[in-house]
């Protein structure tokens, strides 16, 4: 790898986009190692505190990661979600993202992603949504079905859903999005067997619309599953509040 000289006005800006390009190039891969500081530093002709600004932002974009030891370093790292949900965990406990915007958004892209997903699912996909859903009949079958078993099942499905659809883009904001709701309805939602009963029945008709390739059933359900879900929400905060 050979990096190119840099002006020394903005130096540890110039110094990590020259580094975030060759990452984001995929000249390296994640779990490649990056030349040692040195080597860097030759190529660059920079100072060590620019390098070392640098590699701190592009540790907190979540592009590299560094390990101690003998054999430790800083290695390219697959970006996640992490640093998203958790701004937008922030955003949710301040009351900067009331749940009607939150309601709303579900409603625009988790019918999409239904109906995606009714097009573009193969064999695969539908018997993971069907793993899925017969899990949650265990759960409900069970004498002491709580939320926090059936939370995990309802955001698998979902989940299981976007991947579906063949876009990435729609897995990483419905993981964001998922994330932060199961916090906020794990404090404020107070779900009863019965809903977990409804839920059960509405993934089996997904899945059936998606078999037959049926878009507008699965756009439907999604969207009758999210104004259920939410009409709940402020059934319960009502009682509560």
């Amino acid at each position: 790898m050979k990096l190119q000289k840099i002006d020394h006005k903005r130096a540890f800006q110039l110094v990590e986009e020259q580094l975030e390009e060759v990452i984001l190039s995929g000249k390296l891969k994640p779990g490649d190692k990056l030349p040692p500081e040195r080597e860097m530093l030759a190529d660059l002709a920079t100072s060590r505190r620019s390098l070392r600004e640098a590699m701190r932002v592009l540790e907190q974009k979540g592009l590299i990661e560094t390990k101690v030891g003998v054999k430790g370093g800083s290695f390219v790292k697959m970006p996640t979600t992490d640093s998203l949900t958790k701004s937008l965990a922030l955003l949710i406990q301040l009351k900067k993202v009331p749940v009607s915007e939150l309601a709303e958004f579900r409603l625009d892209i988790e019918g999409a992603i239904a109906r995606r997903a009714a097009e573009r699912a193969d064999e695969r996909d539908i018997e993971n949504l069907k793993i899925i859903a017969e899990n949650a009949e265990k759960i409900l079958a069970g004498p002491d079905a709580e939320f926090k078993d059936y939370k995990e099942i309802d955001r698998e499905y979902h989940l299981a859903l976007a991947a579906a659809a063949r876009n990435q883009l729609y897995g990483a904001v419905l993981r964001i999005v998922h994330d932060n709701m199961a916090n906020y309805f794990e404090k404020h939602l107070d779900y009863h067997r019965s809903r977990f009963s409804d839920h059960y029945k509405e993934m089996i008709e997904m899945l059936e619309a998606l078999k037959n390739r049926d878009g507008d059933k699965a756009f439907a359900l999604a969207n009758h599953h999210i104004k259920e879900f939410f009409r709940y929400v402020e059934a319960d905060n009502h009682t509560t509040g």
